[in-house]
């Protein structure tokens, strides 16, 4: 079901509707507390040849993903892969799946919580399709504030 889900929410993306897509997601989420990602990137990069889901999973204590395998019928992770890591002795593989069954709540390809709790969510894996939303100003300290529109008083949008 969640397969199909996300292949209905990239073609509703692809279709041009990608503006209606961020301003739901803002809606629905404009007052999330999306702290337990803070430090962390998730990314649905691929899919393996039984179509589950294969994940990047940045953690900000490493500069290299993991690489998951997650189950498409219940969002668990099935693998994990430390090929990119150095040191994998810090993973906690519980915690890894209570934010991956998180993330998949949100229904998009990406998002990310930088260390100043500005949360970056992506609707395709392109950059100029991101929004953000700011904590701080501090996030225009490392992205200029021209490249990006006001949506709300504290939503962003990537200017195209």
């Amino acid at each position: 079901m969640r397969f199909f889900f996300i292949v209905i929410l990239f073609a509703f993306v692809g279709c041009g509707n990608m503006e209606q897509a961020k301003r739901a997601f803002i809606k629905k989420y404009n007052n999330e507390n999306f702290d337990v990602f803070q430090y962390k990137s998730i990314l649905i990069r691929t899919f393996d040849r039984n179509r589950n889901y294969i994940i990047y999973f940045f953690d900000d204590t490493h500069k290299e993903p993991y690489v998951l395998t997650v189950d498409k019928a219940d969002s668990s992770i099935t693998r994990i892969s430390y090929d990119l890591i150095k040191d994998s002795s810090q993973v906690d593989k519980d915690e890894m799946n209570k934010l991956i069954k998180k993330f998949f709540t949100y229904q998009v390809p990406a998002l990310g919580v930088d260390s100043n709790k500005n949360v970056i969510v992506s609707f395709d894996g392109d950059e100029h399709n991101n929004i953000v939303r700011v904590s701080n100003q501090h996030f225009f300290e490392h992205s200029r504030k021209s490249w990006w529109t006001n949506i709300t008083s504290d939503w962003f949008e990537h200017k195209r």
